[in-house]
């Protein structure tokens, strides 16, 4: 597994896909991903097994699975982001399953860090990582403007609160 990523599928009653997306795993059953990613009509599904919803936290668009299935998570959490650090993304861009990206830090606010360029389409709930492959937060939307575009990141210390606010303190 690269970088604690999970393949999620989405799937509505019948078991039909209607999507993919990506995921943090942080535990040995647990996942967090983007709450956009899931959706209320749907279920999620790893490596076929369904996902228990643990909680959610849509304001900063953060929300953890469970699953029976065992991932091996080798979570380190950085404690500082710099301006044009290079940061790899690992995710589920354009439905292609794992697909590594690399992107510069463009601005870290205390809730959200700016990379540049913009990612594309299915990488939402994907981690990203320093070049010491600590998680400095899970890719989240765009912003597109006429001159360019930026991918917004949930801030890793936001995660790591919630993580430990849902499941305790990390080990």
């Amino acid at each position: 597994m690269f970088m604690n990523y999970v393949r999620l599928e989405i799937v509505d009653s019948d078991g039909d896909k209607q999507g993919e997306g990506s995921g943090i795993a942080i535990s040995a059953n647990h996942v967090l991903t983007c709450f956009h990613v899931i959706r209320a009509d749907c279920s999620v599904k790893c490596r076929n097994k369904l996902a228990r919803f643990i909680a959610c936290e849509p304001a900063n668009d953060m929300a953890i699975l469970e699953f029976d299935t065992v991932f091996r998570p080798n979570l380190k959490w950085t404690k500082k982001v710099n301006l044009g650090e290079k940061i790899l993304v690992y995710g589920n861009a354009v439905g292609r399953g794992g697909s590594l990206m690399i992107f510069n830090v463009a601005n870290v606010t205390k809730y959200q860090i700016h990379l540049f360029p913009s990612a594309p389409a299915g990488s939402s709930g994907a981690g990203a990582y320093n070049e010491q492959m600590e998680l400095v937060g899970m890719i989240e939307s765009n912003f597109i403007s006429r001159t360019g575009g930026i991918a917004l990141a949930v801030h890793h210390r936001i995660l790591r609160r919630f993580v430990e606010e849902v499941l305790g303190v990390p080990k």
